[in-house]
């Protein structure tokens, strides 16, 4: 019952969180035209990493709506791509330790959005270039992006380990306690589905893709992973003995950051 309300009470305050700052930024970006030139849109990618320790209202969120609205109206392909690489650059290169974790947790969550609503939606897509292009262009960031999760989960790793998990005796520790294992284990359950994502989809996929393409996406892949993509049986059996593929701690509710 108390491990529910922990819970329950932990998704009332992300969604409050969530919900302020959704509403100021849209009132904020209807004021704000979009940006004009690269080297604006730049300028902001800049400032808004800075906001993310400096603002007090929004410390630990990124306000990336401007910059998305603006990088969708670049027409121009290479150009559209440059600014994604520096987005993605900027945004994973930010350094989040030194927050307690309720504002990690709140800031690691806006570099997801960044990176999946912007980065990797606003990629060129494969109508414009062809499945080739596109299919490299898109493992070359997804793949950067689970690195930089990979990283996340490894930094937060457990370092102690609490005597009773159902017993709150500091409460304010307790919602601390309760945003790290959101980041450290969720972290590593979303990891994985993604890595199952990807093994499941490239069989499919080289349908679309020349050999050379194919083999070049393979073993991005595969490097990345340190071994080969699982066969379709491979896949089953994991996932019927509710297996990690590479994470394979189990999750301990006497772990503790």
């Amino acid at each position: 019952m108390v491990g529910t309300l922990k819970v329950a009470a932990l998704a009332s305050l992300i969604l409050v969180a969530l919900g302020c700052s959704e509403n100021k930024t849209t009132k904020e970006i209807q004021e704000e035209k979009i940006l004009a030139t690269p080297s604006e849109i730049v300028s902001r990618m800049h400032q808004m990493t800075n906001e993310i320790f400096v603002l007090k209202e929004r410390k630990g969120f990124l306000d990336s709506k401007l910059i998305a609205k603006s990088v969708h109206a670049i027409t121009n392909d290479s150009e559209r791509l440059e600014l994604l690489d520096q987005l993605a650059d900027c945004v994973m290169s930010v350094d989040v330790s030194s927050f307690d974790y309720h504002k990690q947790f709140n800031s690691l969550f806006s570099i997801k959005s960044v990176m999946e609503d912007v980065v990797l939606l606003e990629l060129p897509g494969w109508w414009n270039h062809g499945y080739d292009e596109y299919y490299e262009l898109y493992y070359k960031y997804k793949l950067r992006y689970m690195a930089w999760q990979r990283a996340q989960i490894k930094r937060t790793s457990p370092k102690h380990r609490i005597d009773n998990p159902y017993v709150i005796l500091d409460e304010a520790k307790d919602v601390e306690l309760s945003y790290w294992r959101q980041i450290h284990f969720s972290g590593i359950a979303n990891y994985e589905a993604q890595l199952n994502v990807i093994e499941t989809d490239y069989p499919h996929q080289v349908r679309d893709m020349s050999k050379e393409t194919a083999d070049r996406v393979k073993s991005m892949i595969e490097d990345f992973l340190g071994r080969p993509i699982r066969t379709k049986e491979q896949l089953r059996a994991d996932f019927k003995a509710k297996r990690n593929a590479e994470f394979l701690e189990k999750e301990d509710p006497h772990a503790a950051p």
